[in-house]
């Protein structure tokens, strides 16, 4: 009698696969004239094929969707079986959130584009306060600082039903509007204590430091958008990591791998407040016209949306600069 050929299941798994078919004839082999196996990819190329009876250690390499088939003949007919079977891709987690810090009661929103099959996400947020996040197992969700300023770390899971869950997180520190003080000159007229003052300088560098990490996550985004990870991961906040004295506070680069050198200049005001910049930065800014770059970024804890304007070192001329401070030393006495 003909065969009647049967095939047990090829289980989907991640990657990649060695397997030796569960396979049953319906007769004796001895009955069997020949048989053909093979493994067919999506796009309908071979890439097994075997004439043993009882074929072992197949493998696969490269994720996708494959068809096992098997066909049996003798002299009385053939029968065939086949077992679709998937690799899936693992995950590999890539996400970008449009800024790292925010105030109290704001939010921030998440984009996507990881690699992968079939993916399933899980965010969670851990802080000093209390975060909402507008559907957890999505891939691109909102999350919201209900209350409590400090350093939060959002994370995520991504995995699929075969591959193992990789990890990814980011920090995103939470704050509020500084405190509004008088000062000599102010229209309250009141003269600030030494704490007050202490407080206020304290405040001014905050405001300076959450522009940095501002530029450092844009810049980081834009690269991203560009295909260049490899350049995101290398964007730097050398005024932290190599100290003050550069002339620069973020070292980034172009989609063609060209150094930009940029000064962050950030207020809480509107675009067009004037700014300080030291001797050593204008120096710096006017002597790299090819790379320096001054990122103002301004509205900084406004209910609007942070804004950014640019000036590279061929905007110089465009600079209008006066004079405001002075070094003061004392002449010795005659």
């Amino acid at each position: 009698e003909p065969p009647a050929v049967t095939l047990g299941e090829v289980p989907d798994t991640c990657e990649q696969v060695t397997f030796t078919p569960d396979i049953s004839y319906g007769i004796p082999d001895a009955f069997l004239d020949s048989v053909r196996w093979e493994v067919v990819d999506g796009q309908g190329d071979i890439v097994f094929a075997s004439v043993e009876f009882y074929p072992t250690g197949i493998s696969i390499g490269t994720p996708g969707n494959y068809t096992l088939s098997v066909t049996a003949y003798n002299g009385c007919g053939s029968s065939v079986a086949t077992e679709p079977f998937a690799l899936l891709e693992g995950p590999s987690p890539q996400f970008a959130i449009d800024t790292n810090f925010v105030c109290v009661g704001n939010s921030i929103a998440v984009t996507d584009s990881s690699g992968g099959d079939n993916l399933e996400y899980l965010w969670t947020v851990t802080g000093p306060g209390s975060a909402t996040i507008t559907t957890p197992t999505s891939a691109s969700p909102t999350i919201t600082f209900d209350s409590g300023i400090g350093d939060y770390t959002l994370s995520v899971v991504v995995s699929n039903a075969e591959c193992a869950g990789v990890s990814w997180d980011t920090l995103v520190r939470v704050s509020e509007p500084p405190a509004k003080f008088g000062g000599a000159g102010s229209r309250t007229g009141k003269v600030l204590s030494p704490g007050e003052i202490a407080e206020k300088e304290a405040q001014a560098k905050e405001i300076g430091r959450i522009g940095e990490e501002w530029v450092l996550q844009y810049e980081r985004a834009k690269l991203l958008e560009a295909d260049r990870p490899d350049l995101a991961e290398a964007v730097e906040q050398v005024s932290v990591t190599k100290g003050d004295g550069l002339g620069y506070d973020v070292l980034s680069y172009t989609q063609d791998e060209h150094e930009l050198h940029i000064e962050v200049k950030t207020t809480t005001l509107k675009k067009d407040t004037p700014f300080l910049i030291t001797k050593n930065e204008l120096d710096y800014f006017q002597a790299h016209p090819d790379r320096a770059q001054i990122y103002r970024v301004f509205k900084v804890f406004s209910k609007q949306e942070v804004g950014l304007y640019t000036l590279s070192g061929q905007d110089r001329d465009r600079l209008l600069l006066d004079p405001v401070a002075f070094r003061v030393g004392l002449r010795p006495e005659a």
